[in-house]
Parts: C-alpha cells; structure tokens; sequence
C-alpha cells in the first residue's frame, strides 16, 4: 500500500466533519485512492472499523496512528480469546449507556458486537452448491429454529479474503453479497411468480433482486429511493442478472411510481400488489453490522426521524391491499 495502514486510516479519521458521518468519509477516502487494491481497501476499511470498536479502550492523548493501531491490537485479541475482555467492560464501553435499561445484555450479544461481522452471501437459487465449491472457505448458514429455514435459502458465510467483485460468477450475477437478516426479509415477503412489487425504499437493491430471485424474474418489480447514488448502483446490479423492463426502475420518488404502479396494475388482480418498505436504520442496526457511525457514548441518542420523502413513501408503501 505504500503508506502505512495506520495513516491512511488516520486520513480517514480526519476527515470527518457535521454531515460527513464515519463510514461516508471511508467511502469517499477509498473511492479516491483506488491504488490501494482490494487488500488494500479491505484492510483500511477493517483499521476504521476496528478503532469506532474499541475507542472508549483507546488513550485520548495518543495520536489517531497509534490508536488506530491500538484498536486492531486489541481486535486481534479478542478474536483469538473473546474471554480476554470482561463482560462487565463490555456493557460499560461497547454499547451506550442507556441501552442497558432497554435490553437484556447477554454475554454472547456483547461479544458479537465485538467481533468483526461475518460477511455473507447470496447465490442465485440452485446455484448454492456450485458457488461453496468454487469459492472455498464458504458455510451454510445455520438458523436457531430448523423449521424456519426457508426451503430455497441460499445464504453463505464467507470466511475466504478473495475479493469477491472479482470471484467467477459475482458479473454474471450467480451471487451478491448481502447480510443474512436482509436475506430472510426476501423469505418473509414470500414473493410469487407474476406479482407486482413496489420495493419502497430500494437502496443499492440487495432486496430487490431477491425479489427478483424469489419471483424466478416473472412479474414487475418497481425500485424507488430517494438517493439517485444508491439508485445508479442498482441498475448496474440489475443489469448483470436480469433484463429490466422499460421503465421498471424509477428514482423520481413515490408520485412517480404511483402512476406506474396504478397504471400497470390496472391489467392485473389488485391482490396481487405488494410492497415492501424498509424501516430507516437506528444505531442497533448500525451497532450490530459493526458500523463506524454506531453511536456508542453514554447519551440516548435523539430518535431518528426519516425525512420528508421517505416518510412519504413509507405511508404509500405501508398499505397492503390483498
């Protein structure tokens, strides 16, 4: 990488600022230093990861290198013995204050916070077997209910440190990387075959190809989000799996894909209609994926409020005829 780890992820540090949370400023840091390689990239977004985890273990006084070196010190440790920290230590430094007051804080919830979060994957239905042998280093995933386990779940764990945007079937669209809970939405959605849906709140469309997936590509899937960034991504996705419709994504907000829906579902059975609207993110969520934005201080943050247009959508989303 040239540079030293800690350095570029003290650049990353240091650039952030009101409006430009945590993980934002990675992300920008990392699109302008393309140089740095996937290994590169991996390992500077784990040195950021790793110094939110653990800063209330880190010495104020130090500068952000040694810190950050400190952090991945004592993420090695825990990995190798999650024994090592005390409970105790983690209700007080790894969670926020009030949390406790609202939660059980179990022993084994604590130490996963900690861990690094495992990286999941989704292959196109069938396709599970021929990706675990081609990829190596893959597990099946394992629920807690047996008889919960949706049929044709095709959720992997990757424990590999191959870059999977590069793995054989990521261009062809045989598999996505996508966290095992927003897999299991797909599987509560239970899409069928000739439906129409309105994925309210898309994102980069992990969900929506799922829906895709789940439906075998037979029907109409109608993407909205209020970030043309997010919006661009999924197209691009999209199109390494399935061949979009004319007009079948929309990034113009909710009145946009009213019309459409309205106007396309008026040839099909109202029952048929589905939505889905994803709830907006809170500092669990955040907390749970190990993300740097998780506020883990000692004040109850204020609660999150979705803006204008995601309100607005989540309204319209929320109401399922059928």
């Amino acid at each position: 990488m040239g540079e030293t780890l800690e350095n570029h992820a003290a650049r990353v540090l240091a650039s952030i600022r009101p409006g430009v949370p945590a993980d934002e400023a990675l992300r920008e840091y990392l699109a302008g230093n393309r140089s740095l390689g996937a290994v590169g990239r991996r390992s500077v977004s784990r040195a950021v990861f790793s110094y939110f985890r653990w800063l209330r273990w880190l010495g104020p006084g130090e500068s952000a290198q040694k810190r950050v070196v400190g952090a991945l010190g004592l993420q090695a440790r825990f990995e190798r013995d999650p024994s090592c920290v005390k409970v105790e230590a983690l209700a007080a430094r790894s969670v926020p204050g009030w949390l406790g007051a609202e939660m059980d804080l179990s022993p084994a919830y604590l130490r996963r916070l900690q861990a690094e979060p495992p990286l999941w994957i989704r292959t196109k239905i069938g396709a599970t077997g021929e990706i675990e042998r081609s990829l190596g280093f893959c597990e099946r995933a394992v629920l807690r209910d047996p008889l919960a386990v949706p049929g044709d779940l095709a959720a992997l764990r990757y424990r590999g440190t191959a870059d999977l945007h590069r793995a054989p079937g990521f261009e062809s669209g045989m598999l996505e990387i996508q966290d095992l809970s927003s897999q299991l939405v797909g599987h509560a959605c239970a899409p069928r075959a000739g439906e129409t849906w309105w994925d309210a709140c898309a994102g980069e469309g992990g969900k929506t190809l799922h829906l895709s997936d789940l439906m075998r590509n037979k029907g109409l899937i109608l993407a909205s989000d209020r970030s043309a960034r997010r919006l661009t991504l999924l197209k691009r996705s999209a199109g390494r799996r399935v061949q979009l419709p004319r007009g079948g994504l929309d990034g113009n907000g909710a009145r946009a894909v009213q019309d459409e829906v309205r106007r396309r579902a008026g040839r099909r059975p109202v029952q048929r209609r589905r939505h889905l609207a994803a709830q907006p993110a809170c500092p669990l969520d955040d907390l749970d994926r190990g993300c740097p934005r998780a506020g883990r201080g000692a004040g109850r943050p204020p609660r999150a409020k979705a803006p204008a247009p995601q309100r607005g959508l989540h309204r319209r989303a929320l109401h399922r005829p059928g």
